[in-house]
């Protein structure tokens, strides 16, 4: 397909921000944004490291959001997975919303937070 890099994102929510978190670090080349929204990364951390490290050069220059809430149980890891991307210097946006992980909070500050995310990055040159 003829689509331009540069206007290509990734993103989900807890099981599916974990694997799109996953899918766009391990192909960088392929996204232009990659973001996660109350992501379920808790023992894949090790394995995003590895793929932070191979891709480290790529991933400097996309722009990568990570969104928890105050009231989410996954926020620990997500808090890690933020702090696994400063060590690596890879520049990034972290967020915590006031809310619970559910489909209440993931349909209304947690989508804002995707979609405004996701809007500005991709029409940036």
């Amino acid at each position: 397909y003829r689509i331009a890099p540069s206007a290509v994102g990734v993103d989900g929510v807890s099981m599916g921000g974990a694997r799109a978190m996953w899918l766009g670090l391990s192909h960088p080349e392929i996204f232009a944004t990659i973001g996660s929204l109350q992501g379920a990364f808790r023992r894949d951390i090790p394995r995003f490291r590895e793929l932070i490290t191979r891709h480290r050069g790529t991933l400097s220059q996309r722009r990568i959001q990570l969104v928890t809430s105050d009231g989410d149980g996954l926020a620990p890891a997500v808090r890690q997975l933020h702090r696994v991307l400063d060590e690596a210097s890879i520049d990034h946006r972290f967020d915590v919303l006031e809310g619970p992980h559910d489909y209440i909070f993931n349909r209304g500050p947690g989508v804002l937070a995707m979609l405004i995310f996701h809007e500005a990055a991709l029409s940036r040159p």
